[in-house]
């Protein structure tokens, strides 16, 4: 009984931390007066309000996913962090700098470069971890 009541106690702690947690890329996004973050359907489905991903740019710290698909050549790995310099170490293009781009303009750029290596190249750029503050 004794360890039920600690896995208990434990996972409704661990609820109220999560629940209690600030996401650190809200917290570098300037207030919206417009939106007040309801949560009913119509404002969530609203296409003029930004979401955090498309208004985060990227700078030296952040921990990036970058993936390609239908090219079985390149190795990714799980992670690239963004240097000091704002760059971005790759397979086959080298360094390149991400530094105030957004997570979609990060994306385009890298297929840019990844173009002269691939043809039609998909790339995706996800934010793993966001840099401190």
């Amino acid at each position: 009984m004794k360890g039920i009541n600690r896995s208990v106690t434990s996972f409704a702690l661990s609820v109220v931390i999560g629940a209690n947690y600030a996401f650190p890329v809200a917290a570098q996004l300037a207030p919206d007066p417009t939106n007040s973050y309801r949560r009913d359907a119509d404002s969530s489905l609203s296409s003029s309000s930004a979401s955090p991903e498309s208004a985060y740019t990227l700078g030296a710290g952040d921990l990036l996913r970058i993936d390609s698909y239908d090219t079985p050549d390149l190795v990714l790995e799980p992670r690239y962090p963004v240097l000091l310099d704002g760059t971005v170490n790759l397979p086959w293009v080298g360094s390149i700098s991400v530094q105030g781009l957004t997570l979609r303009g990060a994306s385009e750029k890298l297929r840019v470069r990844y173009n002269e290596f691939i043809k039609n190249p998909t790339i995706t750029v996800g934010l793993i971890a966001a840099r401190t503050l």
